[in-house]
């Protein structure tokens, strides 16, 4: 007999659909990358190259997919994608869907050669990275602007999903870098610009996020892992600087640093995980695992090559094999939790 006490299961619904999916390209687009760049001085560049444009068409599928449900939900429902945008905790994760659209615009130049005519690869990526950078600037100011102006956000509301609506500027940079010269003047002066601003906003965020996390118990176990986004800014800056510099000693030694800094995050993040929660049920927050994870994972690939350390290359080799072992886990829970009605709960 039918138990009407039973907790119905949850169905996909538009108008609640939730502003973190960007996420899913964000962090397919990286890994993509870091297959490439773990096996460049190796003698599996070709498999890893290949396997790369694999994780790229995915990638797509999945900007495809978030970008023509939100666009449908913005034109259906403005007002619960501007409450989402203004929400404390999911206006930072509204940032996912510009991110996904600049991560995507850097796998494709660096992965995608040789899959689309390189005219047609350029002005996708022209493309992606204007509006995504127009967005995350639009999204960051709505969300960061409309809570200093209200005043009243408690200190437990502040997440490490603050980092994304302004930093995913940091991302633009890499996606122009195969395009910059020295006679692209106003393109540099809006790489290193963009970079700027995302570096100054990613001190700020994690200065309030660290006095949050010494004064105000852990978030909830569902939004938990955006306690890990941290080390993401940290390797994305890395990366700029050897795309942005990359015959400077002080470019190198400031990625360096930076790579350092987002490497202590990361080690912080699992000790916070572990020591503050009993155990993380999977969530569709899961997602910020990987595009975090991945940006360190490439910084170290790439740093290791230009500086020739052993021990920073065997560092971005084993982060990969983890990061595509994570990376599959997050897909098929996700999958499992589409067909099982569950996802649509988060």
């Amino acid at each position: 007999m039918f138990d009407v006490t039973q907790t119905p299961v949850p169905q996909f619904q538009l108008k609640t659909f939730a502003p973190a999916w960007g996420a899913t390209a964000m962090g397919t687009s990286v890994l993509a990358m870091a297959l490439k760049s773990a096996t460049v001085a190796t003698g599996l560049e070709a498999v890893g190259l290949a396997v790369a444009r694999v994780v790229l068409v995915i990638a797509a599928l999945f900007l495809l997919a978030v970008v023509s449900v939100m666009t449908t939900r913005w034109i259906k429902y403005p007002g619960a994608m501007h409450a989402d945008l203004v929400h404390p905790i999911k206006g930072g994760m509204s940032g996912t869907l510009p991110g996904g659209m600049l991560a995507f615009a850097v796998a494709l130049g660096h992965v995608g050669s040789g899959l689309l005519p390189a005219g047609l690869i350029a002005g996708l990526i022209g493309l992606l990275a204007a509006v995504g950078t127009i967005m995350a600037l639009l999204f960051g100011w709505a969300f960061l602007g409309t809570l200093a102006s209200r005043g009243d956000t408690a200190m437990g509301m502040v997440t490490g999903a603050w980092f994304i609506p302004p930093v995913v500027t940091i991302i633009t940079p890499l996606a122009l870098s195969p395009f910059l010269t020295e006679d692209t003047v106003e393109l540099n002066a809006v790489a290193w610009g963009l970079l700027g601003m995302g570096t100054f906003l990613y001190l700020l965020v994690a200065a309030a996020l660290f006095l949050r996390s010494m004064t105000t118990p852990p978030p909830p176990v569902g939004i938990a892992p955006t306690l890990a986004i941290g080390q993401g800014p940290a390797g994305l800056i890395a990366l700029n600087l050897l795309a942005l510099a990359p015959e400077s000693a002080a470019g190198r030694a400031g990625a360096l640093m930076f790579w350092g800094a987002g490497l202590w995050w990361m080690v912080a993040s699992v000790v916070v995980l572990v020591r503050g929660y009993q155990k993380i049920p999977f969530a569709l927050s899961w997602w910020g695992f990987t595009f975090p994870f991945g940006a360190l994972t490439v910084a170290s690939n790439k740093l290791g090559l230009a500086t020739g350390s052993v021990l920073i290359s065997v560092i971005g080799a084993v982060a990969t094999v983890l990061l595509l072992a994570l990376w599959v886990y997050v897909v098929v829970q996700t999958v499992a939790g589409i067909r099982k009605g569950t996802i649509w709960a988060h």
